[in-house]
This record gives C-alpha cells, structure tokens and sequence, in this order.
C-alpha cells in the first residue's frame, strides 16, 4: 500500500508548490493519486472484514468455540 500513498504525498507537494490550482495537470494528477489511494484504503478494510466473517462462520459451522470466543475476543 506504499506506493500509492507515496504517490498522493508527492502528487500533494507538487500541488501545493504550484501554488494550490483548481484545473489542469497537476490539480488532475493530485486527484487520480488521492483517489487511487482512498480505494486502497477502503479496500483493503473490506477484505479483512471479508476475512473475519468467513473464519467466524468456519469456526461457527465445526462449533468450535475457544476459537469463536477468542474471535469475538469474550
């Protein structure tokens, strides 16, 4: 997930140093980072949530309840 955070930060100085423009190359750039980067954030959220939900419902199909109650951390 490095690379495009470092995109945004350097997308967003460049942006800045150009004085903070409203239209054009730059001001298109820095939003295709920012939101290239926002996508990743949200999804990565997703999967671990998509990864939590189907080992619950694993462990909730076998009952295999240590592994449950540690999950939901009871």
């Amino acid at each position: 997930m490095n690379l495009p955070k470092d995109e945004s930060i350097e997308s967003n100085k460049l942006w800045k140093a150009a004085g903070k423009p409203c239209y054009g190359p730059i001001f298109d750039k820095r939003q295709k980072c920012r939101a290239r980067y926002r996508k990743r954030i949200r999804d990565s959220e997703k999967s671990t949530l998509q990864s939590y939900t189907n080992d619950l419902h694993d462990c909730l199909s076998r009952k295999k309840w240590p592994q449950i109650l540690q999950m939901l951390e009871i």
